[in-house]
């Protein structure tokens, strides 16, 4: 009976897995993992019971029959290693809970801040623990903390609701504030990136090449680097609107008289979002790339039939307007088509 519960009991712990996803999920699978294990390995640790297997190994020697008692020994054994290992995974994680906690916060500001001592953290628990020591489980940990990281980032830069024009809303002072945003979230996944490089070049060098991280996990190339790409691309989609929208504004409507169409480029301006808050898929799907790049192209060769709009109305004013006016709208213009 107390092989069989033993079984049961690892079974189970081995089906449980953390949800969702996370590095604070991660740590309260472990705590759990350990306390299930630890109160039937306490039971089994009671002196009533090494009597009891006493008694047992004395009748089974006898009848020259030990099956039993190896069953049980060997299941003690497996019982006692996976103890050990929840046991000494709570030990080290806890060291980082902390840095776990602010990636579960809500600020990307925070986030930011701890990618440091949390990247510090993690080359210390792969130092100092024996379970954390193995490749492959250093590399699922940080496969883990990365993808939050991800994701993080993804539900701050929302695309749609960053592009998104609102009635009574100035469009170009949110866009300005979006285009923080971005630049915030782009600078959180490459810094999280070179801190993962230069300590696993650190661990390398430091050791003469007797340690090292052999494995770099691959949400690196394949999530990390796909979502610096597409955050500098819809970087461009918001600092180009904004360019266009200041450069169309009031003062261009006074010193041309013309607000009527001013006003129509305005709204062509802004039109240009559509296509990006009507795409069914996650931008950041690198398996999604080819339909984002196909109304990225088209964006591009939309802002390309924009500007040469502008150059109409500019050219008018250079024949009416005093010099500093047109220089001002030809250095926006300049600047919009370098874009």
């Amino acid at each position: 009976q107390w092989t069989r519960k033993i079984k049961e009991v690892l079974t189970a712990a081995e089906k449980e897995k953390p949800v969702p996803n996370s590095s604070s999920a991660l740590i309260e699978y472990w705590r759990s993992k350990c306390a299930a294990l630890s109160t039937v390995y306490q039971q089994l640790s009671l002196p009533v019971v090494a009597v009891t297997k006493r008694r047992v190994q004395d009748k089974y020697a006898q009848d020259g029959s030990m099956t039993t008692v190896i069953e049980f020994e060997s299941a003690m054994k497996e019982l006692l290693k996976e103890y050990g290992e929840a046991k000494d995974n709570v030990k080290f994680l806890t060291t980082l809970e902390r840095q776990f906690k602010t990636l579960a916060s809500d600020e990307l500001s925070s986030v930011e801040e701890t990618l440091p001592s949390l990247m510090n953290g993690l080359r210390l628990v792969w130092t100092i623990s024996k379970h954390y020591k193995n490749d492959d489980k250093i590399a699922d940990l940080i496969t883990t903390i990365s993808n939050e990281i991800c994701e993080k980032v993804k539900k701050h830069v929302e695309v749609k609701s960053l592009l998104h024009p609102n009635e009574n809303e100035n469009y170009e002072n949110k866009l300005d504030e979006s285009i923080k945003i971005i630049n915030q979230g782009r600078s959180i996944l490459a810094n999280w990136k070179k801190l993962y490089q230069t300590t696993k070049k650190a661990i390398e060098e430091e050791s003469a090449g007797a340690e090292r991280w052999e494995q770099t996990p691959r949400v690196f190339g394949d999530v990390i680097a796909h979502m610096i790409e597409t955050l500098s691309e819809i970087e461009v989609i918001a600092d180009t609107l904004k360019r266009f929208l200041v450069f169309l504004g009031p003062n261009l409507k006074a010193v041309t008289g013309d607000s009527e169409k001013i006003d129509a480029l305005r709204n062509e301006v802004k039109c240009l979002v559509i296509p990006f808050e009507n795409f069914p898929y996650d931008p950041y799907d690198k398996n999604r790339r080819q339909a984002w790049q196909q109304i990225y192209r088209k964006f591009q060769a939309q802002v390309a039939e924009i500007q040469e709009k502008t150059t109409k109305p500019v050219s008018y004013t250079h024949l009416t307007l005093p010099t500093i006016y047109s220089v001002q709208i030809s250095v926006v213009a300049v600047s919009l088509k370098k874009k």
